[in-house]
């Protein structure tokens, strides 16, 4: 449950505009994040086009993007992260859940993530390495 209030969009028609667009970026909903963000608009404007240079602006493919979002979101256990992914944009992306669970099999480090993790993971590692090419 959120500390803050979300946003009230039919309270403030003047950030119709930006409603929309954050919408529109994000397969037609107002998801949690913006309608706590959307309190101070220049906020949410300036996190929706940082999250999407991140997210589209890269050179990573969408599965391993989704491998780095999924493991990071289970190493720092991050259940909003985790409703937000799996498995809907994991799926979307080719990662079953079975993967997307295997990716908090270990923490950080340890050896031998698993066989799923390790395919996962190995996959990230060697196209890692060639986002970073130029």
């Amino acid at each position: 449950m959120a500390r803050i209030s979300y946003f009230d969009e039919t309270k403030h028609p003047e950030e119709s505009s930006l409603v929309e667009k954050l919408r529109a970026g994000r397969r037609g909903s107002l998801i949690n994040v913006y309608k706590l963000l959307l309190h101070s608009p220049p906020l949410a404007a300036t996190w929706y086009e940082h999250v999407s240079a991140a997210r589209w602006g890269t050179k990573l493919s969408g599965r391993l993007r989704e491998i780095v979002i999924i493991r990071v979101g289970k190493i720092n256990d991050i259940p909003y992260v985790m409703k937000q992914h799996v498995p809907g944009l994991a799926e979307a992306e080719g990662l079953s859940v079975a993967e997307c669970d295997a990716l908090g099999d270990q923490q950080p480090g340890a050896a031998g993530r698993g066989e799923v993790g390790e395919q996962a993971m190995g996959h990230g590692d060697r196209e890692a390495g060639r986002a970073g090419k130029g």
